[in-house]
């Protein structure tokens, strides 16, 4: 089975470091999280699910929003080729760059 992906992998990625919150910026935290979204046959991200839990209260409502639409995945396609839901997982390292 091929897995689900992001569609547009660069807007992913910036969809997610746009949602440094703001008290995480003011105390500098680094973090990381691991990310597991569901994706159904047609592509659309329907559930978010945040798989670790230290300081992800700060990003869970914003990232979850960034990661959960219509149209943001490759459906993942079963040994025929027909498409099929699965889930996209991935870690992601909040970072302030200086």
């Amino acid at each position: 089975m091929k897995s689900g992906l992001p569609v547009d992998a660069q807007g992913f990625g910036r969809r997610i470091q746009d949602v440094y919150p703001a008290e995480a910026l003011r105390e500098e935290k680094i973090v990381w999280i691991a990310l597991r979204v569901d994706v159904d046959a047609q592509g659309n991200g329907t559930a978010c699910h945040i798989q670790n839990d230290h300081d992800v209260f700060l990003f869970k409502d914003t990232l979850c929003k960034n990661v959960v639409g219509e149209g943001l995945y490759e459906p993942a396609l079963d040994q025929s080729g027909n498409p099929v839901t699965s889930y996209f997982a991935t870690i992601i390292k909040y970072n302030l760059s200086v």
